[in-house]
């Protein structure tokens, strides 16, 4: 197997947690027969994969471009983690032509127009691995393609920290200036002026009215946030007086993640465009409460409503009504664990690495 991505360690996001992942199932799976080639990173996590399986270079796309070449005529499957690896596949399968190509889709990579010769490519000679049903609908509806298509819906880090106990983390509460019994709502994503179908400034602009009910409700707005969206954020906060009801924390470790999830009564992302948004397993799996658009990958990431509520985003009262029902919910110990428990069970580790050697096995017979 020969592992090509972008970037795995060099950057925090939602694409990166799914190539770790990944790569870490390669691992297991292949051994000594794994390669894995980042354009942009430096070095690996050695817990994912071992340092001599794993080659970084530091955006050098001259060398990153002629080493996988050249590794892709050792090696009889290829997986790429971008659509916009492709050409290298071409190249690649020029020189090897029994080469297996695979490739992984996330979600807002696939809604873009793409040249006619990767259409042909993709239907032709690449098997393709859909995050959600969200992203496999898409492949087939900006470009024709639902030939070779499975889901293989994202997993829980192999490393994510799953809590044994439920309680507020202490600490974070005196961070924020919060108190114990206080309604905390929680986003975790990134925040840019690219990123606003996340929904988040939706959430800032209905707390006027939820305070309304919850005078004491408190919004934590988690991720890096890029300085004019950051400035925008804050200017809709000073106009509508909310400077007490939310915080914008800046990006956080990843050793403090699962507390971060533990603050948070019900945790909302109502994103149109998420490609599945692994954020909302790890929040379930921490206990929370889970409210998302209903029109994008989320619907597989809340198990089609089974772990939160699926909502239309672009409606603010049906987004209202949402919040409010999730804030009136007394949701207990034994609430929290149920909702662990039914999460790891389908988004564990243990059962996405099956499936992924269940994929390898039948793309050999292919």
């Amino acid at each position: 197997m020969l592992f090509l991505t972008l970037n795995i360690f060099s950057s925090i996001g939602g694409i990166q947690t799914v190539c770790r992942t990944l790569a870490f199932a390669f691992s297991s799976i292949y051994g000594r027969e794994l390669k894995v080639l980042a354009l942009e990173d430096e070095a690996t996590d050695n817990r994912y994969i071992p340092s001599q399986y794993f080659k970084g270079y530091k955006k050098n796309k001259m060398c990153f471009a002629f080493e996988a070449i050249r590794e892709g005529y050792r090696h009889h499957t290829i997986m790429i983690s971008h659509i916009n690896l492709l050409p290298l596949t071409l190249l690649i399968k020029i020189f090897n032509k029994k080469s297996k190509i695979i490739m992984l889709a996330h979600g807002a990579e696939i809604c873009r127009p793409k040249a006619l010769w990767k259409r042909w490519f993709i239907r032709k000679h690449v098997n393709c691995w859909a995050v959600s049903c969200f992203t496999a609908e898409n492949l087939y509806r900006f470009h024709g393609i639902d030939k070779n298509v499975q889901v293989v819906n994202n997993c829980l880090d192999p490393f994510f920290h799953v809590p044994d106990k439920f309680s507020k983390p202490i600490y974070l509460l005196n961070r924020y200036g919060l108190s114990m019994g206080q309604s905390i709502l929680m986003t975790v994503c990134r925040i840019g002026q690219h990123e606003l179908e996340k929904g988040y400034d939706k959430i800032i602009k209905l707390l006027t009215q939820i305070k309304e009910q919850f005078p004491d409700i408190h919004y934590l707005l988690c991720g890096q946030a890029e300085q004019s969206e950051q400035q925008r954020l804050q200017a809709l906060i000073n106009q509508n007086m909310l400077n007490t009801h939310v915080t914008l924390t800046g990006s956080i470790p990843i050793h403090e993640l699962t507390d971060h999830y533990l603050l948070a009564d019900t945790f909302i992302l109502p994103s149109n465009k998420e490609g599945f948004g692994i954020v909302f397993t790890e929040a379930s799996a921490c206990g929370c409460q889970l409210i998302a658009g209903g029109s994008d990958g989320s619907r597989d990431a809340l198990l089609n409503g089974k772990t939160g509520l699926l909502v239309n985003s672009s409606s603010p009262e049906e987004l209202f009504n949402a919040i409010i029902r999730q804030l009136k919910t007394k949701w207990n110990r034994e609430d929290k664990r149920a909702q662990q428990e039914l999460t790891i069970k389908h988004f564990g580790y243990p059962l996405y690495e099956s499936k992924i050697r269940q994929l390898l096995n039948r793309n050999k017979n292919v």
